[in-house]
């Protein structure tokens, strides 16, 4: 549920702070304002929902992006995108352990896309340091043990651009118990897997050419009915253009409608 002006101004001490976004961390080069706001858990307020993370080595990708940035931002959806191009191994870890610390109680639903053309196993996602990192372990798992995600909707969109044979399991083996050992990932097991509805769309090209594939432009032209269309419906559209894996938690009480990202009075008076 979103905060009213109201519960903002009581629960929060807010502070504005201007800045522009640099190095690997941007939404395409632009100033903007961004909320600081300290709760009693130390958290601050997140200013987008929508988080893109883009491994494509290709500068062409660059259309494919500002089209996704369109669909997310498009009609009444009042989603707020963020991108990450070219994170390498330990700057995907900083920014992960940050969002986890976000609270998003002004939204209702969280979308994470990975964007991948390097790694040929669909397990991993190769860094721009050419590490294989976990995409589920090492990534997505971050943002189900956020405890403002708790109950939220969270859409995952995975489109990995590579081929597939010369996949080698050990490999994946191999980095499970690296991070294991690991000081941060011991700590992220003592924390709560939050529960909420969860849909992942895969589209496992089998070519590292993107303009072979209509991905993009097929789950473009559907999610900006997402307001008012379920997400199981909308994959059924999708599978009309293209070839996708479709998973989810939802249930018969679930109506599957992500509805709008925020509301029409918190994205006037927050953004």
């Amino acid at each position: 549920m979103a905060f009213t002006m109201n519960q903002m101004n009581q629960k929060y001490n807010i502070t504005w702070k201007e800045f522009h976004h640099t190095g690997t961390y941007f939404r395409l080069g632009d100033t903007t304002a961004e909320i600081q706001i300290n709760d009693r858990n130390g958290m601050a307020v997140s200013k987008n929902n929508v988080f893109i993370f883009n491994w494509v080595e290709d500068y062409n990708y660059n259309g494919q992006i500002a089209k996704l940035e369109k669909a997310f931002e498009s009609g009444q959806l009042n989603n707020r995108v963020c991108v990450f191009h070219h994170l390498s191994s330990r700057e995907i870890q900083l920014q992960v352990q940050k969002l986890r610390k976000l609270d998003f109680g002004l939204f209702r639903y969280v979308v994470v896309v990975i964007l991948d053309n390097k790694s040929t196993n669909d397990m991993f996602i190769r860094t721009s340091d050419n590490e294989n990192i976990l995409l589920n372990t090492e990534l997505l798992t971050m943002f189900k043990t956020n405890p403002t995600l708790d109950k939220k909707p969270r859409l995952f969109v995975i489109q990995k651009l590579a081929d597939y044979s010369v996949e080698d399991d050990g490999e994946v083996a191999k980095r499970y118990n690296y991070v294991t050992s690991q000081d941060w990932y011991k700590n992220l097991k003592l924390e709560t897997l939050y529960e909420g509805l969860e849909f992942s769309i895969e589209a496992k090209e089998r070519t590292g050419d993107f303009s072979k594939s209509n991905f993009i432009d097929a789950f473009c032209k559907e999610f900006v009915n997402s307001n008012n269309t379920p997400i199981p419906q909308i994959v059924s559209n999708i599978r009309k253009k293209s070839s996708i894996e479709f998973g989810t938690n939802q249930t018969l009480n679930d109506d599957g409608i992500l509805g709008t990202a925020v509301e029409p009075d918190d994205l006037r008076d927050y953004f």
